[in-house]
């Protein structure tokens, strides 16, 4: 199809030659006046293969060569010529037509200014910015002259000065200029204009560059807003639109940037302007957005498709040719065929070095992308001095300490890193980390939390990186420190800026803004409740719906600055931690990375007296492996009625907290390092989270806990940040649950309260096939939380206990908002795995506890309408406010698992830790209902006695393994407490 009309186009353009030939044949019927009107038309119409036509019919024709007519055919033949990128040509006509207007009029007239203009312009396009200078400011001070500073023109020659100023990276000079011509354009000709908008466009691309992505945005958006209301030009709306595309790419979301570069694509194709520089820049960036996403196969079809248009259109000598090069270079970079890639990256960048010359930006992203294959290639020599290349020209045009420069920093120390050269790749790497993590900061504090979560998967190579290379020279004080500041950003990184941006919300006493805050939650619970569905169940669109949220976030981001920064967690460093800690404290960030498929751990350990944190390589994940080798939790086919839990524990899971294996790799090499009478923080990283190392025995009589005095903490950078210990005053608790309330019993107790969100389930919509038992009632949990509630209203405890068919998920959700310093759960827990893996906070979906009436949508049985099913997802519990609750007590199985990443466990806690919660105690693994209990009951006792809740929680602990029949570690290991400290 596409080849038929192209035939046809073909065949219509030499109908038109021939007949334009025909009259040059015959000379009496050649009218100037009416070629010339055609042209002008054709022009106007876009038609630009017809308008060239008749402009060289003319040109060809035309008696008189000097008079104004014939000056102004080549003006605009010089103008076709630029929209089709044959710029050099261009130039030769603008000079001409300039030369005949001097003569006609001299130097200094309107006409004059306006070829000046043009020259200047088509300088621009062949890089030749400073020069292009000269021309345009003559041209304005004729400008200001004839029509005065407040005219549409100057205005214009401003905006062209400013993409000189651009072009030579001059980002001082080119803000001054554009920003002068925005306020002469707003003031001639309004703030609704079109060309006031292209300014605002082009500053956009310039506070992108600058790496100030947020103001960038605004000023795209404006731009696309005013641009689109425009029937005409809509080849610059759709370059705006491209360019907007670009930015969400810089951002990591590539799937926005996709659909930008779609929308724009299409805009060209309807206009007829397959053939143009403009096309070709969106068919590039669509290319880009495929190859991003991993899309290779997609890449080459459409990177293959630009180099055909700009060899037909452009030449192959043209920047456009040279860009669909690198391109495709890049793609078998990808693909391992170096040959190959090689091939095509050196002819790109010969093509850019001739046209652009060596300081040129283009120039180095050919280097760098040669020097990276290279570096695959196993020439490590050549890579080297192929990237220091590119980078010293990179900072040469952007300067030092730019965004832009981060990427080349970092390719040098991947270099050094595979040369073994770990002193010189942390020289880089220092860099990069200082300027990545001002501009990570600077980002995050304008994007919605999904846009914060693509922005990091794309930018946090650099941090594991850091990790990676002090492994190799863990003496290296400079690289120990980046080391601890990389892990205080990373752990919990998303997790934290946006509990900070909720507390910032909710305490900014701003009705108008909390009320657009509930209401977005209440769009996420409505989304979150949509995506648990089936596709073909969904009633709303959901890409919509998240677009929205995202829109509605993004405006209470920027408007709850007034309160506070929710960025300020990414700017603690270690000398902020240290200040914090007192001279026997001891504050340990473990790590973890994958150096050649292997996964390896070390920790960063800090005290009050050190000079610099200190660098311990730990062991592999192998050498834990082999601790648990066999002694791993079994899912047996009878559920035990003492069990809170699906499955339980095999007698062998005793072995990894019986032996001193644990504490050998992980305590022993840091004790040297331990002041007298420690008490140590410490952040797990990787499997840690989820393996009880503060319970490691030290010897026969024991633990690591026993020996000091151990907090597991979420991050050390907690220890920076200010909290207080709210006073036990009152108090929530759960237990004594009925699973099989029937429907009209929950019917009634759901009507008690008027917060049900939709009536989903989770586990019905992840494994809707799956055949599971019935719950059963845990008649410990009874006891638990009535002997719990004795013990806390006898020290004056306000204290509310759900229990039976009122413990229901309705009530517990109309918790959220309420001054509860305690809230006890004691119930089954459930961590489930989902047939597909789930990418970011959709995952904790998979976590969750159970409540009243639970059994029906646990059997997948149908349940009422208007009713919640009583599968309290970690997911749904991350919608509440529980900022005021000071510790939270699952007295549940394995509450403390979920899906492991760089940033923590996305199970319950997370979904706790995003209500606001601070405290959390969990178990590891399923729990015995009777050792529950007396651990429980003994933990109230000790914390009513006025012992911290870490006093509580160890003395408690003891009484468990201290007791006749429970000396197994699988009665008391399991339970661990997360950021137990007072701070």
């Amino acid at each position: 199809m596409e080849k038929f009309l192209f035939m046809k186009r073909l065949a219509t353009i030499l109908l038109v030659l021939s007949m334009v030939l025909t009259l040059s044949a015959q000379n009496t019927t050649f009218n100037k006046d009416s070629v010339f009107t055609l042209g002008i038309n054709a022009y106007a119409g876009g038609n630009l293969e017809e308008a060239q036509l008749h402009f060289d019919t003319y040109l060809k024709n035309a008696d008189d060569t000097t008079d104004a007519q014939y000056a102004t055919v080549l003006h605009k033949r010089g103008n076709v010529a630029t929209l089709l990128g044959h710029y050099k040509e261009a130039l030769r006509y603008y000079h001409t037509s300039l030369a005949i207007r001097e003569k006609l009029f001299g130097k200094s007239h309107p006409d004059c200014a306006a070829s000046l203009a043009n020259i200047g312009n088509a300088l621009q396009n062949i890089g030749k910015h400073a020069e292009a200078i000269d021309y345009l400011l003559r041209g304005a001070e004729m400008d200001k002259k004839f029509f005065g500073e407040m005219s549409q023109f100057y205005g214009e020659d401003l905006h062209n000065i400013g993409n000189s100023y651009y072009g030579l990276r001059d980002f001082a000079n080119a803000e001054k200029y554009y920003l002068e011509a925005a306020r002469t354009k707003a003031s001639t000709i309004g703030d609704d204009s079109y060309d006031y908008a292209t300014t605002l466009a082009m500053l956009a691309n310039l506070y992108s560059d600058l790496g100030q992505n947020e103001t960038a945005m605004k000023y795209y958006e404006t731009a696309a807003k005013i641009i689109g209301a425009s029937k005409s030009s809509q080849d610059t709306y759709a370059n705006v639109i491209s360019s907007m595309g670009t930015l969400y790419s810089a951002l990591g979301n590539y799937t926005e940037a996709l659909g930008k570069y779609e929308q724009a694509k299409a805009i060209l194709e309807k206009m007829g302007m397959e053939k143009t520089t403009t096309y070709i820049a969106v068919l590039t960036n669509v290319a880009s957005a495929y190859f991003f996403m991993g899309n290779y196969d997609k890449t080459l079809e459409v990177d293959r498709q630009v180099a055909e248009i700009a060899m037909a259109g452009m030449g192959e000598k043209s920047l456009e040719y040279a860009t669909a090069l690198n391109n495709i270079g890049t793609i078998y970079m990808k693909t391992a065929e170096y040959t190959k890639a090689l091939e095509y990256l050196w002819n790109a960048a010969k093509i850019r070095k001739e046209v652009l010359g060596e300081n040129n930006i283009e120039y180095a992203k050919s280097l760098n992308n040669i020097g990276n294959t290279f570096l695959l290639k196993g020439d490590a020599k050549a890579s080297a001095d192929t990237l220091l290349k590119a980078y010293k020209i990179a900072e040469s045009v952007f300067g030092k300490g730019h965004n832009n420069t981060t990427d080349y920093l970092l390719n040098i120390a991947n270099c050094y890193m595979k040369s073994d050269d770990y002193k010189l790749a942390h020289t880089y790497l220092q860099k990069s980390y200082e300027i990545g993590s001002k501009s990570l900061r600077e980002n995050f504090s304008f994007l919605s939390s999904r846009e914060r979560e693509l922005y990091w998967q794309n930018n946090q190579v650099l941090y594991n990186s850091v990790i990676e290379n002090t492994f190799h020279i863990p003496a290296d004080t400079s690289a120990a420190r980046c080391s601890y500041n990389a892990e205080l950003v990373t752990k919990g990184l998303l997790l934290t800026s946006e509990i900070e941006f909720n507390r910032l919300i909710a305490e900014s006493k701003d009705s108008k803004l909390i009320a657009e805050f509930e209401n977005m939650r209440q769009l996420g619970l409505i989304l979150n409740g949509e995506l648990e569905k089936p596709v073909e169940e969904r009633i709303y669109n959901c890409d919509s719906l998240e677009k929205e949220i995202q829109k509605m976030e993004r405006h209470l981001v920027e408007n709850c600055r007034q309160y506070g920064d929710f960025t300020r967690s990414i700017a603690i460093n270690w000398k902020d931690v240290q200040k914090s800690l007192k001279p026997n404290d001891v504050a340990i960030e473990f790590a973890n990375f994958t150096e050649n498929d292997v996964v390896k751990y070390a920790a960063i350990v800090l005290t009050k007296a050190m000079e610099s944190p200190v660098f311990v390589p730990l062991f592999d994940e192998s050498d834990i492996a082999r601790l648990l080798r066999g002694i791993a939790p079994a899912k047996p086919d009878v559920q035990k009625d003492d069990d809170r839990g699906a499955s339980t524990v095999s007698a062998k899971r005793q072995g990894i907290y019986e032996s001193t294996g644990l504490y050998r790799l992980v305590w022993q090499p840091l004790e040297k390092y331990f002041p007298e009478n420690p008490r140590i923080y410490f952040a797990p990283s990787g499997t840690l989270h989820q393996i009880a190392v503060e319970y490691a025995p030290v010897d026969n009589d024991k633990t690591i806990s026993d020996k000091y005095e151990v907090y597991r903490v979420s991050s050390t950078r907690f220890l920076a940040m200010d909290y207080m210990q709210r006073p036990l005053k009152n108090s929530v608790l759960y237990g004594g649950i009925f699973y099989d309330s029937d429907t009209t019993t929950m019917k009634r107790e759901s009507d008690r309260y008027s917060t049900r969100t939709t009536n989903t389930t989770s586990i019905f919509a992840l494994n809707r096939n799956e055949d599971r038992g019935s719950l059963n009632y845990l008649p410990g949990t009874k006891t638990e939380v009535e002997d719990i509630v004795g013990k806390l209203k006898k020290s004056r405890v306000k204290t509310k206990l759900y229990e039976g068919t009122q413990a229901n998920e309705e009530s517990f959700k109309a918790l959220s908002g309420s001054n509860i310093a305690v809230l006890h759960i004691a119930t089954h827990g459930f961590f489930l795995p989902a047939d597909e893996k789930l990418s970011g906070d959709q995952s904790l979906i998979q976590s969750g506890l159970l409540l009243s009436g639970a059994n029906y949508a646990w059997q997948n049985k149908p349940l009422p309408e208007g009713i919640e099913d009583g599968i309290l997802t970690a997911k749904e519990i991350s919608y509440m406010d529980l900022r005021k609750t000071d510790l939270v007590v699952l007295s549940a199985c394995q509450t403390a698992l979920g899906e492991i990443t760089g940033e923590g466990v996305f199970g319950l806690q997370r979904g706790f830790k995003k209500a606001g919660a601070h405290t959390i105690i969990m178990s590891l693994w399923p729990v015995d209902d009777k050792a529950t209990l007396l651990m429980m009951t003994e933990f109230y006792s000790n914390l009513t006695s006025g012992m911290t809740k870490r006093e509580a929680f160890l003395a408690s602990q003891n009484k468990v393994k201290t007791t006749a029949g429970f000396e197994n570690p699988r009665y008391w290991a399991a339970f661990i407490m997360l950021d137990g400290n007072g701070k």
